[in-house]
């Protein structure tokens, strides 16, 4: 074989391949249904933003609710990029009732969350709030970053899981997009 006949690139067909061992690879640790459930994106916050304009486009002109401290970016491109977002900034105990109140005043094209929280690690009751939010057809966008699918599974109440996988996937945090 010839010299660029060794360095050329290894075919599409692999890259393919190794992408679609990585999206079921996510499946299995996350309880999805499949490799197709699972989207790939250049960063977490890429991730992020693709679920929140995704919310943003089926509920056009409706605020979001964050619950909890957010990362900076993820609140911008609910209020920048977005027609706004009500932000409920810790889980006290009323936390779901102003959930509930919200739910019933006006359309809301998502709730966001961190799971758990940082950097306080506050953790809501997942499954009231996704009973909740199912009554009025708004989904759940949780980011998953700091405790990852590989400690809980949060699709039994969640719609669409966030998560960076340079945070976690190497097991050691050392890995770049």
């Amino acid at each position: 074989a010839t010299t660029a006949e060794k360095q050329a690139p290894p075919p599409l067909s692999c890259a393919q391949e190794a992408k679609h061992a990585i999206c079921q690879r996510l499946a299995d640790a996350a309880g999805a249904h499949d490799a197709t459930d699972v989207y790939l994106y250049p960063s977490g916050m890429a991730a992020i933003s693709s679920g929140l304009l995704a919310a943003q486009q089926s509920f056009p002109d409706c605020k979001s609710i964050q619950l909890g401290f957010p990362y900076l970016d993820v609140y911008k491109i609910q209020t920048v990029w977005g027609p706004g977002a009500h932000y409920i900034s810790d889980l006290s105990p009323d936390w779901l009732q102003q959930v509930e109140e919200l739910l019933k005043d006006q359309q809301i094209s998502s709730v966001v969350l961190e799971y758990p929280g940082n950097p306080l690690l506050q953790v809501p009751d997942l499954k009231a709030l996704s009973g909740l939010l199912k009554q009025h057809e708004v989904p759940l966008l949780v980011d998953d970053t700091i405790g990852s699918s590989a400690n809980y599974n949060l699709l039994e109440h969640v719609d669409v899981v966030m998560t960076s996988l340079t945070k976690w996937f190497s097991g050691t945090g050392d890995v770049m997009a």
